[in-house]
C-alpha cells in the first residue's frame, strides 16, 4: 500500500481531533447541558464514563491532561453531582472517579444526541461509503490498541459493535 493513504488518513485524523473540530462537533450536544457542562469540561465526564472507576493520575494520561487539571474539572463535576468519589482501595492517599446515575444518564443523552449528529452528517454519502468509513475506523482503533471500554464494565475493552445506547 503506498503512503499516500496514510498521509491522508493522518491529515483527516489530525482535523478530527483539533479542538475546535471536537468543540464544534459537541457544542449542540452540550447546549442542553451548560449549567455546568462545556467543551473544556467533557472530556472528563466521558472519560469517566467510559474508563471508570479511575483515578485523577490514570484519567490524565488517557486524557493527555496534568492530573491537578482533570481532579480541579473532576469538582466541578462531582459538585454538580455528576460525579462522585470514593477512596482508592488500592492508594489510600488517592480516590476513584465515577459517574453518578445523573452523570449517566447526560452522557447517555450526550451520546445519542452525538450519533444522531453523525449520521446526519454521512446521510447524503453514497450507500455503504458510511458503514466502509464505519468498519475502517473501528479496525484502525483496534490495530493502534485503541479499542473502546463498556462504561459498565471499567477497564474491559469490547467489541465495537456491541456499543450500544441503552
Amino acid at each position: 500500500m503506498n503512503t499516500e493513504i496514510g498521509t491522508r488518513i493522518e491529515v483527516g485524523l489530525r482535523e478530527l481531533l483539533r479542538r475546535d473540530t471536537r468543540e464544534r462537533l459537541y457544542l449542540s450536544a452540550l447546549d442542553r447541558h451548560q449549567d455546568v457542562l462545556d467543551a473544556v469540561r467533557y472530556p472528563a465526564l466521558a472519560g469517566i464514563y467510559w474508563y471508570g472507576p479511575i483515578n485523577a493520575a490514570g484519567l490524565g494520561r488517557r486524557l493527555g491532561l496534568d492530573r491537578t487539571v482533570v481532579s480541579r474539572y473532576a469538582a466541578v463535576l462531582e459538585k454538580s453531582g455528576r460525579v462522585r468519589r470514593e477512596p482508592d482501595p488500592s492508594d489510600k492517599r488517592a480516590s476513584l472517579l465515577s459517574v453518578t446515575d445523573d452523570g449517566r444518564a447526560i452522557m447517555e443523552d450526550i451520546r445519542r444526541h452525538l450519533a444522531t449528529v453523525i449520521t446526519d452528517s454521512v446521510s447524503d454519502w453514497p450507500e455503504g461509503l458510511a458503514l466502509a468509513f464505519a468498519e475502517g475506523l473501528e479496525r484502525f482503533a483496534s490495530a493502534t490498541g485503541s479499542a473502546p471500554v463498556d462504561p459498565g464494565m471499567p477497564g474491559e475493552a469490547v467489541s465495537y459493535t456491541h456499543l450500544t445506547l441503552p
